[in-house]
């Protein structure tokens, strides 16, 4: 069987430099990642290590939460379509500045 042929992520058309490039405003804190333009509405994942799991909320208006939900972060994977390979070939071209 022959391996996908994965090209390192700085060279595919389009795509962003590096994993931590987004095209939001991105911030992280903790094992949170905050999605969103300005401080005023957006939205969060934390990552649970303990359960693997995905808790996904957010707020607009600066105060109002959204009521978030959680999910494995198997199923999150599953849910999008991502595959193993794609997983391993993340790992593989992982850049650290």
């Amino acid at each position: 069987m022959t391996q996908p042929v994965v090209q390192p992520l700085e060279t595919r058309p389009g795509a962003p430099k590096a994993p931590w490039e987004m095209t939001q405003p991105v911030k992280f804190k903790g094992r949170t990642l905050y999605l969103g333009k300005g401080e005023s509405s957006g939205i969060d994942v934390t990552y649970l290590p303990r359960d693997r799991m995905l808790h996904i909320g957010g707020w607009y208006d600066t105060v109002v939460g959204i009521r978030g939900g959680e999910v494995s972060l198997f199923g999150f994977l599953r849910g999008l379509g991502v595959t193993q390979e794609d997983v391993r070939a993340c790992w593989t071209n992982w850049r650290v500045p």
